[in-house]
């Protein structure tokens, strides 16, 4: 079915079906996220969802509604230390770049896995992953967005790395 869209997308010899066409755009984002959290992801934990609570002037606390979701967690064992990666799989058209709100979020998840898990990570960092067609090569580095007046070089997932992957390796 992927390989039937990708072709409608980019193939102009097939003769596009409006309705089908219309789905494509938010289809593609759901199996863009859930094949990278399948090829890079070590899988969901709802402990890593940031939420909000509302207080109210009467004293009273409540959820607020609707937890944050991060796309990924990754955690990888290098050398006896544990490297959290959060990653954000964004499905952009090329040349279109996360937007401010998308870096914030991002640090966000970081911060909020950094400080859940108690610090239990050696290294929490921050990913972007997103699709790119590149001929020769399976992934590209891009370079990396930070948020400005939240930028501390000493916390290594206020710099949210980009990389491209060739959307045809992730697939194979």
């Amino acid at each position: 079915d992927m390989g039937v869209i990708l072709k409608k997308e980019f193939d102009n010899s097939i003769k596009k079906d409006n309705n089908f066409a219309m789905g494509i755009k938010d289809y593609m984002y759901h199996v863009w996220e859930n094949m990278v959290e399948a090829v890079f992801g070590t899988g969901r934990d709802s402990r890593n969802n940031p939420k909000a609570k509302l207080h109210y002037n009467n004293g009273t606390v409540k959820d607020a509604s609707g937890d944050m979701m991060p796309d990924s967690i990754r955690v990888d064992k290098i050398d006896d230390k544990e490297i959290c990666t959060v990653i954000d799989a964004k499905y952009y058209i090329l040349n279109k770049l996360p937007a401010t709100s998308d870096i914030n979020k991002q640090v966000t998840y970081a911060e909020w896995v950094n400080e859940k898990t108690n610090k239990k990570y050696n290294k929490v960092q921050n990913l972007f992953i997103m699709p790119k067609y590149l001929a020769n090569e399976d992934s590209e580095y891009m370079g990396n967005a930070t948020m400005g007046i939240l930028e501390d070089s000493t916390k290594p997932y206020h710099k949210i790395h980009i990389i491209y992957i060739n959307t045809f390796s992730l697939m194979t």
